[in-house]
C-alpha cells in the first residue's frame, strides 16, 4: 500500500467552492496519474487541475502531488499515536474488515501518519418497530412529530403513501432507531454520527438539548423543531439567543462554527450557523425563525446538496481535523 505522507488542513476558497482535507501523495516507481486516479477513485482531470499539471507524463518517483477528499463521501482519517483498527472501527461504527478492505490492508499493523479511507456508506441502520394505535384527529404528520421520526419512515415501514387515509384504531408500526456510543479522540470532541442513519434519530424532532461552541466552550439551549435534511433548531429563550450572538461577535451570521450537541448523555459532533430564517415554532426568544445545525453527510434544504464548510466543521468537532 502506498503511503500518503501529510495532511494539508488549510481551507482553500476557489470562487464559490470550498476545498478541504487535501493530502500530499508521494509518487512511487511505476506510478502514473491514471493508476493513481483509479486507485483512489478520484477524477484524473481533477488531479491534473488542482496540481496545475501541464504534461501528464512528466511525473517521477519521489515527487509529490495533492489529492482531494474523495468524491464518494468517504472520510480521510489520519492515524494517530495509540490508534488500532479496533479503536478506529469503534470511532466510526464500521467493521474492521470493511476498513481493511477499503484500504487494501492485510496486516493488523498501521503506522502513525498513515491516511485511511473510511467507507461511510458501510454504516448499518439499527432499528426496531413499536406499535401505535391511531386515535381520532391524528395524521401521519402528528404521529411522526409525536415519535420524532419522519413521515417517510412511517410510510415505508407500513407500505403506505403520504396520501393514505388513517382510521381510528388502525395499527401502525413506528420505527425506532438506536446508535451505540462510539469511541472519541478525547472528551473534548463529539461522536461522528451520520445524519441519515444515526444523528437525526438520536436527536429527534421536539428534543431539547445543549449546544457547546467548540472554540469558546460557551453553551446555550435549543430545541429541534423540524428539519429533514439537517436539524432546524430554535433557542429556548432570549438569553440563549444572546449567548449565540455573542459567540458570533454580536451579530446574526451565516458563518459556520464547529459545535458539540449534548443530549441524553451523548456528545455529538456538529456544525452550526447563527442566522434565523423561515419557519419558527418558538416565540419571545429574541429570534425570528430557526437556525441550521448540520451533521456528517447532512445536506441543505434548498438544493439537497452538502454544505462543505459545515461538513468540514463536523470533522473538526469530532477531532478528525
Amino acid at each position: 500500500m502506498k503511503k500518503i505522507i501529510t495532511i494539508v488542513l488549510t481551507l482553500l476558497f476557489l470562487s464559490t467552492t470550498l476545498a478541504f482535507g487535501n493530502v500530499m501523495y508521494e509518487i512511487e516507481e511505476g506510478d502514473t496519474l491514471w493508476k493513481i486516479s483509479n486507485k483512489y477513485n478520484i477524477s484524473l482531470n481533477k488531479i491534473i487541475s488542482i496540481n496545475n499539471i501541464k504534461n501528464v507524463n512528466n511525473i517521477y518517483a519521489g515527487s509529490k502531488i495533492s489529492l482531494p477528499e474523495l468524491e464518494n463521501q468517504d472520510v480521510l482519517y489520519v492515524v494517530k499515536s495509540g490508534d488500532t483498527f479496533w479503536k478506529i472501527s469503534n470511532m466510526f461504527g464500521i467493521e474492521i474488515n470493511e476498513i481493511k478492505t477499503r484500504n487494501n490492508y492485510t496486516s493488523d499493523y498501521i503506522e502513525v501518519g498513515e491516511v485511511l479511507y473510511i467507507p461511510f456508506s458501510s454504516l448499518k441502520e439499527k432499528k426496531y418497530n413499536i406499535t401505535h394505535t391511531v386515535h381520532s384527529g391524528e395524521s401521519l404528520w402528528s404521529i411522526s412529530m409525536k415519535y420524532g421520526v419522519t413521515q417517510d419512515d412511517i410510510v415505508q415501514v407500513n407500505k403506505l403513501s403520504l396520501n393514505s387515509y388513517l382510521t381510528v384504531g388502525q395499527k401502525l408500526l413506528i420505527p425506532q432507531y438506536y446508535s451505540n456510543k462510539k469511541y472519541t479522540r478525547s472528551n473534548n470532541y463529539g461522536e461522528f454520527l451520520d445524519w441519515w442513519k444515526e444523528a437525526q434519530y438520536l436527536l429527534p424532532i421536539n428534543s431539547i438539548f445543549t449546544v457547546k461552541d467548540l472554540k469558546t466552550g460557551k453553551t446555550w439551549n435549543m430545541k429541534r423543531t423540524i428539519g429533514a435534511n439537517h436539524a432546524d433548531c430554535e433557542p429556548l429563550s432570549n438569553e440563549d439567543t444572546q449567548i449565540m450572538k455573542n459567540i458570533w461577535e454580536g451579530e446574526f451570521s451565516w458563518e459556520r462554527r464547529p459545535v458539540l450537541i449534548l443530549y441524553n448523555g451523548r456528545k455529538i459532533a456538529a456544525s452550526a450557523s447563527c442566522m434565523p430564517h423561515d419557519i419558527q415554532y418558538l416565540y419571545r426568544n429574541g429570534a425570528n425563525g430557526h437556525f441550521d445545525i448540520h451533521f456528517p453527510n447532512s445536506t441543505r434544504h434548498i438544493d439537497g446538496q452538502r454544505d462543505e464548510e459545515h461538513q468540514y466543521n463536523t470533522l473538526v468537532a469530532a477531532g478528525l481535523r
